[in-house]
């Protein structure tokens, strides 16, 4: 063991910088994803199911709002700016940091001018929304730090940022929950986002003067136009993209309440799990539908696509199988009752997947305004979905209305990427007789809640086909890997 471990060491050592930066990458972004999983326990039996709401209402509207104020700024026009701009980058970072401060300073005057409307159209208080605007004012310059070192390869300083982070503002908003409930205070929520914030804030503080005292630019006419002319194109994409995300969550506190929102979150949360594994497939599977595409061999992907969507398909009906164990770890017993959300959220995340698969020829295409128009009318679908069924049926109805709003992505941006091609690349039948299938067994296993025994006789089922199929699977992802290897 003990040699296996010095030779990982030996090869790593001789790797490329570039290929060094990729595993830091890969490992300190599983490790962030995998830290919200370990800590959820924490949470979901100090805070109440209202707390927990109010806080995921809160992400929510952060992730849809700053995407706007920022103005996708750090989106992939920064990088391009690093190519741009090889020279003066520093200067790029510096100007550019200026644009979305004016942008965040104007949206905090509109706030401020009536802010009991803005309160109520949002669901929050002037504190929570005093904490965002000063994340919108300081969050950005982590963000273009981030984006220059991931460009420059300089991985150990961007893996310090990504894990002090994580670390800091997840012990700061536990701490900061604990001391809420010492304190007496009625809304640890406001707690735990004060805690969060409070460590994001001040490291985006120290890279905002960091990128100030580095660039000693306020101003440049070409870098704005640039910035402006790349970025605001993508704000369209991004914010539909946030919304089919997040609005579930927003609208369940708007038209049922908090508490029902703290629980359809953590367990849509849970539900989401396996696309940590689907990150994992795509990493390898995007430059291997790239190099097939380039090569014209393109009739060779359903070879590798078609096994690799049902092993995580496989995965996908494993986490539904033991949703009511993962709930008993993770969360309390109010939350069990509504297990029944992850067949429907599982079989969704699914669909993530396959909508990835069909982007993907987009993007190679450089056709990405098809994924924005696919991902807007998704995301209107699925507000207006949202508002009748959550009214008419609550908030159970929005993992169904998730569902058939990725289903509808999948979709469309099949369409789009056969219109782009000029032909079907990928094998329909397999993948639309993949989905009915996966989706009958995902449903089925909602009555198999009850039944512990079956469902184990199932789960082990499913492990001994892995370990048969184990070979099989490692032969896909070197098929990839030669590919990669060939093409470079």
């Amino acid at each position: 063991m003990t040699a296996k471990i010095k030779s990982l060491f030996c090869r790593y050592r001789l790797m490329s910088v570039a290929a060094k930066a990729t595993i830091a990458y890969t490992l300190a972004s599983l490790f962030t994803k995998g830290l919200g999983f370990i800590t959820m326990p924490i949470f979901t039996r100090i805070m109440t199911t209202a707390e927990i709401g109010e806080f995921n209402t809160f992400s929510s509207w952060y992730s849809m709002i700053s995407v706007v104020v920022s103005l996708a700024l750090s989106s992939g026009s920064f990088s391009l700016a690093m190519f741009e701009f090889s020279e003066k980058r520093e200067a790029y970072s510096s100007s550019v940091l200026t644009l979305s401060s004016i942008s965040t300073l104007i949206v905090s005057a509109i706030y401020y001018a009536a802010p009991s409307f803005w309160n109520g159209v949002l669901s929050l208080n002037t504190l929570e929304v005093t904490v965002m605007l000063i994340a919108f004012l300081l969050i950005p310059a982590t963000e273009y730090r981030m984006v220059r070192l991931r460009y420059e390869y300089k991985y150990k300083t961007l893996v310090a940022i990504s894990l002090t982070n994580a670390i800091g503002g997840t012990a700061l908003a536990i701490s900061a929950v604990y001391l809420s409930r010492h304190l007496n205070f009625e809304n640890a929520a406001q707690f735990r986002i004060l805690g969060l914030y409070a460590a994001l804030c001040a490291m985006g503080l120290a890279n905002y003067i960091y990128i100030y005292v580095k660039g000693k630019t306020l101003f440049s006419k070409v870098f704005w136009r640039f910035a402006l002319v790349s970025s605001i194109p993508l704000i369209a994409n991004s914010f539909a993209k946030h919304v089919l995300e997040a609005s579930d969550r927003i609208m369940i506190t708007n038209l049922v309440g908090k508490s029902e929102t703290g629980i359809y979150s953590t367990l849509y949360t849970i539900s989401s799990v396996s696309l940590i594994v689907w990150g994992a497939i795509e990493a390898s599977l995007l430059p291997y539908i790239f190099d097939n595409l380039k090569a014209n061999t393109e009739h060779k992907l359903s070879a590798v696509v078609n096994p690799l969507l049902l092993v995580y398909g496989l995965v996908c009906i494993l986490m539904t199988l033991i949703a009511p164990e993962i709930v008993r770890v993770l969360a309390t017993e109010e939350y069990y009752a509504s297990i029944y959300i992850m067949p429907p959220v599982a079989f969704g995340v699914f669909f993530t997947a396959m909508y990835n698969i069909f982007g993907d020829v987009l993007l190679y295409y450089k056709k990405t305004h098809y994924i924005m128009v696919s991902t807007f009318v998704s995301a209107v679908f699925n507000v207006a979905l949202n508002y009748v069924c959550i009214k008419s049926f609550g908030y159970f109805a929005a993992a169904y209305t998730t569902l058939a709003s990725y289903v509808m992505l999948a979709v469309m941006q099949y369409i789009f990427s056969r219109k782009v091609h000029g032909k079907n690349i990928f094998d329909m039948k397999y993948f639309v007789l993949l989905s009915v299938i996966l989706f009958g067994i995902s449903m089925l296993c909602m009555f198999l809640y009850d039944y512990t025994w079956i469902r184990y006789g199932i789960i082990v089922a499913f492990l001994v086909a892995a370990l048969l199929l184990k070979k099989k699977i490692l032969v896909l992802f070197q098929t990839m890997k030669k590919k990669e290897v060939k093409e470079s």
